[in-house]
């Protein structure tokens, strides 16, 4: 979930994609996430795996496209840049329940 360092605040609309990988580096699924309302705001989507296991998560985060107010202290300039996050030896669990 996109947060701006500086105030904590959810950053919203960002185009999001996640990507799933085995242990051996190979991708098993890919999807971009949508921006959701519910009882808190999120990004989320479903996706497919062959097995409960270990996997590395990858994200490739797009700077959102609304518009911004620009100020001398830059306020405006945040997350202005791509960004990657990876997040290795993630547990999941495919049994529903």
């Amino acid at each position: 979930m996109p947060f701006e360092a500086g105030s904590g605040l959810l950053v919203p609309e960002a185009d999001i994609t996640l990507t799933v990988l085995d242990r051996s580096g190979n991708e098993v699924d890919s999807k971009p996430l949508s921006f959701y309302r519910g009882e808190f705001y999120h990004y989320a989507n479903n996706f497919s795996l062959p097995e409960s296991g270990t996997y590395a998560l990858r994200a490739e985060i797009a700077p959102p496209t609304f518009l911004r107010h620009e100020t001398e202290e830059a306020e405006g300039r945040v997350f202005t840049e791509p960004v990657v996050a990876e997040f290795e030896n993630v547990q999941i669990d495919t049994e529903e329940g």
